[in-house]
């Protein structure tokens, strides 16, 4: 597969020779994350079956440049699948076009096949009834919320359009999805349609496709509720996607294959220009994991003082679980690209099978270890080395915390590191996602919050949250808070764990070595517990390591999905980076003229950073290169 660009849309083709292609239309939102693997499924057996395929983001989702068009939300998404169209049909050379989506995903495509000409039309459980797509939009934002922190939900705004996870749907598609519905359709919107799902909505869809001229398959998808699922819990709909792809191969009569471009072909990595940022695909490693690098637009001239030191820092963001470099409600994108307003580079990686870094064949994202991701993370901090940069930086969030201060443990080039949400300081060795993700007992404040909550104790009385997990979880707390008095108060003779012992020594030597550590928390956050029971009061124990701090942050969520948590963390991040500066000053000398703290902290930060990212650029459109003016 080969990352593309189009019309500031970023994507993957999935190429092989032939007339035939397939576009593939994502779900906005959450359930983007949620069916990236199956997504990748798709067009790697599309693709197997000489079908050439695309896979992109929607402008502001994914790694694809935000709209400032000011278009409806739901308009966006048909110019985006729009675009997809014309890009296989002009740049690749294809000239039968099939759409297929996942849900919503599904749905757009049903709108967008008539009116660009689909020659077929594949639909995986589509969203007959947009009134009951936003029904079901409003019942889980709503579940979300009872579990932020009172501050996040008093962030929410107020208007007539959709919030959900983060996603956010205006007002007037919002009023265009109350009313949508696709059986009412006057028009078939492609020939030949195949249909995933039994269910009655969608049996009534064929039958009204049926009506309309269209030959239709309708096949079940008992795999809904497996793909439905988080993204580390996420299974794969193997034989839905076998079915399909032997669909489209039969779908029209054989015709000669398109000989493929060479130079398109061998193209390599591919830039995106967004407003703030240019960004460039890389591939790290041995294991070839994949990359967004993020860097400024503007270039600052180097300083003419060669007395100062190089400093030339870069911020690596982790993967979430088995969440993608996008993040959950695009956090790594948004993050990467306020850093770069700021004149910093940040690169954003795919640990080995998860996102768009391929794993071994046979080989889900719950299956993959902590220390193999945490290995990972020191290639990427390799590859920021050999590209001139003196020091990095991690910010990760949830897992993604632990990943960047283990790595930090094996590799002193990382200087700084940004834990949001860390659960836990220490998993036993070999801990998968899957295993991380089923052992969180849920957050002992939140825990005692639903205690005067009487619709918590209605659910526990009809029999729909059982107490006895609730109990074990605040006992186990309880417990571990009574050792760690008593291993402070004994000098560690008594009542010392030695999971917290190990916490304990591994944060020292890290402050030892001068590495920058920053803790944030949401106010409900499991992670509190750990700190209590490592530290006690976190404000206490830990300001006895002068490099580490902590900071509970009223309007943060665990996933960080509300949008003023993504940006005081951004603040945070330069704030640590500003620290990171300090720290570079101290062990320079000073410069000739007499300058004041903040000048040659700024100077620091401007004179430093990467080339111009227009000298770098290549290959942004077949045959065709970029150089600086």
């Amino acid at each position: 597969m080969k990352p593309v660009v189009f019309d500031g849309h970023f994507g993957w083709l999935h190429f092989a020779a032939g007339s035939r292609g397939v576009v593939l239309c994502k779900p906005p939102g959450h359930e983007t994350q949620w069916l990236h693997q199956t997504f990748l499924a798709l067009g790697q057996q599309f693709a197997q079956n000489g079908v050439p395929t695309l896979r992109f983001d929607y402008r502001s989702t994914g790694d694809s440049i935000d709209d400032a068009s000011g278009s409806p939300t739901l308009d966006v998404w048909l110019a985006g699948i729009a675009g997809a169209i014309q890009y296989l049909r002009e740049i690749v050379g294809i000239e039968h076009v099939t759409l297929c989506g996942v849900r919503l995903g599904a749905t757009l495509a049903a709108l967008a096949a008539k009116q660009s000409g689909a020659d077929g039309l594949i639909l995986l459980a589509p969203v007959v009834s947009g009134r009951s797509y936003l029904r079901e939009c409003k019942m889980m934002q709503k579940v979300w919320l009872d579990r932020a922190p009172a501050a996040v939900r008093t962030d929410q705004l107020v208007g007539n359009h959709t919030e959900l996870l983060g996603q956010y749907i205006d007002g007037p598609s919002t009023s265009r999805l109350h009313t949508l519905n696709l059986t009412a359709t006057e028009d078939r919107p492609a020939p030949r349609i195949l249909i995933f799902d039994d269910e009655r909505d969608t049996a009534a869809l064929a039958l009204r496709y049926r009506e309309l001229g269209a030959q239709v398959d309708l096949l079940p998808l008992p795999e809904y509720q497996s793909m439905m699922q988080p993204s580390w819990r996420s299974a794969i709909p193997h034989d839905a996607i076998a079915s399909a792809a032997a669909w489209v191969s039969f779908e029209l009569p054989a015709r000669k294959s398109v000989a493929p471009n060479s130079d398109f072909i061998a193209a390599g990595d591919v830039a995106l220009f967004a407003q703030e940022a240019f960004e460039q695909t890389v591939s790290i490693g041995r294991r070839q994991l994949f990359g967004m690098l993020c860097q400024p637009l503007q270039r600052t001239a180097q300083s003419a003082n060669s007395e100062n030191p190089l400093w030339h820092p870069a911020v690596l963001i982790t993967n979430t679980g088995a969440t993608s470099h996008v993040g959950e409600a695009r956090f790594g994108v948004f993050l990467a690209r306020h850093l770069a307003r700021s004149g910093y580079t940040s690169l954003r990686i795919d640990a080995a099978g998860i996102g768009d870094s391929l794993a071994e064949a046979g080989t889900h994202a719950a299956t993959l270890t902590l220390d193999a991701m945490c290995t990972d993370v020191v290639s990427a901090t390799d590859w920021l080395m050999t590209q001139g940069h003196t020091e990095v930086i991690t910010v990760g969030i949830c897992s993604g915390a632990y990943l960047g201060l283990h790595a930090a443990v094996a590799d002193p080039r990382i200087s700084g590191v940004m834990a949001i949400n860390l659960e836990q300081f220490g998993f036993a060795p070999g801990t998968t996602l899957l295993e991380v993700g089923e052992a969180n007992p849920g957050s002992t404040r939140a825990h005692l919050r639903s205690l005067f909550k009487a619709n918590k104790w209605q659910e526990v009385l009809r029999g729909q949250t059982p107490l006895a997990p609730v109990l074990r979880s605040m006992t186990r707390h309880a417990l571990e808070r009574v050792g760690g008095v008593i291993a402070r108060l004994t000098g560690g003779m008594i009542g010392a764990s030695e999971t917290h012992t190990s916490a304990r020594h591994m944060l020292k030597r890290l402050d030892q070595r001068g590495m920058r550590l920053r803790l944030l928390y949401s106010p409900l956050d499991i992670g509190l517990d750990e700190i209590k029971s490592v530290f006690g009061s976190s404000r206490q124990r830990l300001g006895k390591l002068s490099h580490a701090s902590v900071s509970i942050m009223d309007h943060m969520d665990h996933e960080v999905l509300s949008t003023k948590a993504r940006e005081d963390i951004a603040r945070h991040c330069e704030r640590l980076l500003d620290d990171c500066c300090t720290a570079a000053l101290e062990h320079c000398k000073p410069p000739p003229t007499q300058q004041s703290a903040v000048a040659s902290r700024s100077l620091l930060r401007t004179r430093n950073r990467s080339p111009s990212p227009v000298a770098l650029c290549k290959d942004l459109q077949p045959a065709k290169r970029y150089v600086e003016e």
